[in-house]
């Protein structure tokens, strides 16, 4: 299948995100960067309870207490468009899944969360995930170090209900980090994936 005939969606119908038309590229680039909004969007939590935790040890308003609503402003901003963006991708892909299914182009097609990929959308992905995926695996790195250090620490001496907030924290920093992994990992092989059927059929 054509990444021409592919990207042909051209309908009366047509969804859009914020007045822009979506085609088969921009739909798979967009729902990548969504699903890792979402990602990101989910830690907003983190920061309020930052801000709890430092009014309950200081008892005063200050730029850090500030930073940290901005952070959750924007975490409220990021997390409301990228579920927005979510929504639209996923009625736009049934609407292309309906184009290649009536087009019998399954066959040759690799999926992606659903998607059908062109060469244009995995070449895209591919980058995005060797971009995100570096710095994740070294932020993974320190943190998991962080982790273990912390709990060495408080299972020698113990800790009251804030500690154990704090590594619950720690926690779901954690699992966020390897959820972004995975979604890198699993894009770079859908895109060697890909490449294979490309060449194949060149």
């Amino acid at each position: 299948m054509s990444e021409k005939n592919i990207n042909k969606t051209a309908r009366s119908d047509e969804i859009r995100w914020f007045g822009i038309k979506l085609n088969q590229t921009s739909n798979v680039i967009l729902f990548f960067l969504a699903l890792i909004g979402v990602i990101e969007g989910t830690t907003l939590w983190l920061s309020i309870f930052s801000i709890i935790t430092y009014i309950r040890f200081f008892g005063f308003l200050s730029l850090m207490v500030s930073s940290q609503i901005f952070s959750i402003i924007m975490g409220v901003g990021i997390l409301v468009i990228s579920c927005y963006t979510l929504f639209i991708c996923v009625k736009s892909r049934k609407s292309d899944n309906e184009i290649h299914h009536n087009m019998n182009s399954t066959a040759n097609t690799i999926n992606w969360f659903g998607f059908a990929l062109s060469k244009t959308s995995a070449i895209i992905l591919f980058f995005l995930s060797l971009i995100g995926i570096v710095p994740t695996i070294s932020s993974l790195y320190y943190n998991v170090i962080n982790y273990i250090n912390y709990l060495h620490s408080f299972f020698t001496y113990g800790g009251d209900t804030i500690n154990v907030l704090s590594a619950l924290s720690l926690f779901y920093l954690l699992s966020t980090l390897i959820s972004k992994l995975v979604i890198y990992s699993y894009s770079i092989v859908r895109f060697s994936q890909a490449r294979k059927i490309t060449d194949r059929y060149i």
